[in-house]
């Protein structure tokens, strides 16, 4: 979160709150029983939203020429596990 709003204050955007990662983590605390869209994406093999959200906060850092290391790791994990989806060995 301190990576996108890094990349949200290059480009001259006002996030509408004081910290990025105490807003995630509030955001967390409130969902927490929820099934995030992201791991039932995951779990049903589809595509997940990482591409569009973190692949654009990548994209946008490196115009920006600000690192954004956790978030271009993060995506390239997250890739490799779509990319993986059929190769995946299921447990019980």
């Amino acid at each position: 979160m301190e990576e996108a709003a890094t990349v949200s204050r290059g480009k001259g955007i006002a996030l509408p709150y004081a910290s990025a990662a105490a807003r995630a983590e509030e955001v967390c605390r409130q969902t927490a029983e929820n099934s995030n869209s992201m791991l039932q994406d995951v779990l049903g093999r589809r595509r997940t939203e990482l591409a569009a959200i973190n692949g654009a906060i990548v994209r946008e850092a490196e115009v920006l020429g600000i690192p954004t290391p956790l978030n271009a790791a993060f995506l390239a994990l997250m890739t490799a596990t779509e990319q993986t989806y059929a190769r995946r060995v299921e447990t019980s």
